[in-house]
C-alpha cells in the first residue's frame, strides 16, 4: 500500500486556529512537513509554492509531485480554436463565486471598466448557488448597469469549462494577493 498526501493550500495561523483551543491542531500542521511528511510514498502539491515550502523542510525531491489545480485549457481536444472579435473582449473568470476569491472585487472592477469601454464582458464561469447575498447584490447592480455585458455559465462539467476558457481572450483570477492564494495558486 502506498500512502500519498495531497497538500492544497497553506493556511494562515488565524484560520486553522480562529479559537484558542485549537493550538495543537496548529502544532500538528507546522510540524507535518518536517516530521511526518518523510513517511509518505508522496507528497501531492498544488502549486510550485508548497513544491518549494516541502523542499525547504529537507523532504526529498523525488517524493513531490505537482499537480496545479487550474484547469488546463489545452487538455481538451476538441480542435476549437478561438477567434479574436474586434468588437468585444472577453474577460473569464472561472472558479467559485465566493467573497475570499476576490469576486466583489472582480465585479467592482469590472463596472470601472465598462464605464470607460464598453468592448468588454465577464464571463462568469462556475455555480452561484453557495455566492452571499452581498455577491449576488453587487452582481445585480453590475448587470442593471451594463446589460448584457456579464455572461454566466452556472455550473459546467470539466471538458465544458475548458471549451468556455478558450472563449476568453484574458482569463483572471482576482482573489487578493498573500500566501493562501500563493500557496494554492
Amino acid at each position: 500500500i502506498k500512502i500519498y498526501r495531497i497538500v492544497t493550500d497553506q493556511y494562515s495561523k488565524s484560520t486553522i486556529v480562529p479559537l484558542w483551543w485549537k493550538t495543537p491542531k496548529y502544532f500538528f500542521y507546522q510540524m507535518q512537513p518536517k516530521y511526518i511528511d518523510k513517511y509518505f510514498n508522496g507528497i501531492i502539491c498544488l502549486s510550485t509554492y508548497l513544491i518549494d515550502k516541502f523542499l525547504k523542510s529537507k523532504l526529498n525531491s523525488h517524493k513531490l509531485i505537482l499537480i496545479p489545480n487550474f484547469i488546463n485549457p489545452d487538455s481538451s481536444s476538441d480542435g476549437y480554436i478561438h477567434e479574436m472579435k474586434v468588437d468585444k473582449i472577453r474577460l473569464g473568470y472561472s472558479g467559485a463565486m465566493i467573497e475570499k476569491n476576490g469576486i466583489i472585487d472582480l465585479l467592482e472592477a469590472m463596472r470601472l471598466v465598462l464605464q470607460t469601454n464598453t468592448k468588454f464582458e465577464l464571463f462568469l464561469i462556475g455555480d452561484l448557488t453557495h455566492a452571499s447575498k452581498n455577491i449576488l447584490i453587487k452582481l445585480q447592480q453590475v448587470e442593471m448597469e451594463f446589460p448584457n455585458k456579464i455572461i454566466r455559465t452556472g455550473y459546467l462539467k470539466t471538458e465544458n469549462v475548458s471549451i468556455a476558457l478558450k472563449s476568453c481572450e484574458i482569463l483572471i483570477n482576482p482573489r487578493q494577493a498573500g500566501i493562501f492564494a500563493e500557496a494554492g495558486f
